[in-house]
């Protein structure tokens, strides 16, 4: 098995440069034109871009508290790490940084995989499946990228792209989409998810405290739910839409510009419910709110 490895490379480049606080890196190597490139970064920022070429080029600076930056490829991987001490406290060892700042450029058939603790994630240009993961940290991606999947726990997440599959998770911060086709599954527990532009196949958006916007496409034969706990939903779409409804509401109430109005579910509760199709219903759309309300109206 064909290993390469460039460690050795970039620790003499670590040991020449540390004449400041930090150290600059500038290294390209040789790699797959459709592999797997991971990355692991645990503070700062991960920035990856897809070029033409068959190389990937790291560039950026490592914080003095930094061990290493390994830097190798395996058959079609490459993997990307910097190295830090076991004992990190407030981010820093020894009262050195170890924050690091990586311009990544990939082939943009490579599929991506980035993990982090605290650290900023980006990703534009490149046409394989993207794996995204920061613990607090806000992550955008823009392109073509095949398939796309996002997971923060303190952080955004906006998508301005094309992917035929994408799957964003995140528990305090909001969902923004622009673009997409064929599946999309979004939650979020402490912020809002809105959806622009794009045409879907399947799609799911689910939030707990926060508002929920769609203003994108439906396929012929569709499917859409949108849940909320105790956000607001706001449901457009053109009117050529042709879908079965279903809405209903524990307390929220029922705003609908498409058709008929809601009723009360229960003569003594508070909520409300709505069933109506539009167009010969060949789609399917649920909406479900505990104490929000409902809004649906023509795009």
């Amino acid at each position: 098995m064909k290993r390469v490895l460039w460690t050795a490379t970039v620790l003499f480049s670590l040991v020449t440069a540390r004449a400041g606080a930090q150290t600059t890196i500038d290294e390209t190597h040789s790699a797959a034109e459709h592999g797997i490139v991971s990355i692991r970064n645990v503070s700062g920022f991960v920035h990856v871009t897809g070029w033409s070429q068959k190389n990937v080029r790291v560039k950026g600076t490592l914080g003095p508290g930094v061990k290493r930056l390994n830097f190798e490829r395996e058959e079609d991987r490459t993997r990307i790490e910097v190295e830090v001490p076991d004992h990190i406290h407030d981010g820093k060892v020894n009262g050195k940084s170890i924050e690091a700042q990586l311009e990544i450029s990939v082939p943009e058939g490579s599929a991506v995989r980035v993990d982090g603790v605290n650290i900023e994630i980006g990703v534009g240009g490149v046409n394989g499946e993207l794996e995204l993961q920061s613990v607090n940290g806000s992550v955008t991606v823009s392109g073509e990228p095949d398939e796309v999947k996002v997971s923060t726990v303190n952080g955004t997440i906006t998508l301005n792209t094309g992917a035929r599959k994408t799957h964003l998770e995140t528990v305090n911060g909001s969902i923004e989409v622009t673009g997409g086709k064929g599946e999309l599954e979004a939650a979020c527990v402490n912020g809002h998810i809105e959806v622009r532009d794009g045409t879907f196949d399947e799609a799911s958006c689910s939030t707990v405290s926060g508002d929920t916007v769609w203003r994108a496409t439906l396929a012929s034969r569709s499917s859409l739910s949108l849940e909320t706990h105790s956000g607001s939903i706001t449901l457009e779409l053109p009117r050529s839409t042709s879908a079965e409804f279903d809405v209903t509401t524990f307390s929220g109430k029922i705003a609908n510009g498409l058709g008929p109005e809601a009723k009360r579910s229960s003569e003594y509760g508070p909520g409300y419910e709505l069933h109506f199709d539009l167009g010969s219903g060949a789609s399917k759309i649920d909406v479900s709110s505990f104490s929000g309300d409902v809004t649906i109206r023509a795009r």
